[in-house]
């Protein structure tokens, strides 16, 4: 139950201090290259136009399956494997994320607070050797992207 209990403060707490680096980097990548609608996921742009059962699919895929398997994937298995191999926990975390950063292609503006984000995912599976703290803060992000989303809508 502990751990638990850890986990969540260290994924919520985790989140609230990657947010602004994350926001910063929107925000001066959005003065470096001003954003279209091209640069927003195309399930968020059909939120507005959809009924309530897909509304709830796509922001239940978004903040629950999407950081479910990606944190299992890139921290559980790219991350460990990485640091397995060249055993360096900073050189697994960094590549990870580079990875981790990419694979959300063509969001390619998104790319400098995505990659800052899974930093701060993989070093935190670093500290505590469990996904769920680094499941919690990518959901939280995640929620909270929709949030800002549907605001700026109204």
């Amino acid at each position: 139950m502990r751990h638990w209990v850890c986990d969540i403060g260290r994924g919520f707490f985790g989140y609230l201090a990657v947010v602004p680096v994350c926001y910063g980097l929107y925000w001066l990548t959005g003065k470096v290259w001003p954003r279209g609608e091209e640069d927003v996921n195309e399930l968020l742009i059909l939120l507005p136009q959809v009924s309530t059962v897909w509304k709830s699919a796509i922001v239940a895929s978004a903040v629950i399956l999407a950081p479910l398997f990606e944190e299992v994937f890139f921290r559980g298995l790219m991350q460990s494997l990485l640091r397995s191999l060249i055993r360096s926990p900073w050189a697994a975390i960094v590549v990870t994320s580079a990875l981790f950063a990419g694979v959300h292609w063509p969001y390619v503006k998104d790319m400098p607070a995505l990659f800052a984000l899974a930093i701060a995912l993989g070093y935190n599976y670093e500290r505590c050797g469990r996904l769920g703290p680094s499941i919690l803060m990518h959901a939280l992000f995640n929620a909270f992207n929709i949030v800002v989303f549907l605001n700026a809508l109204s």
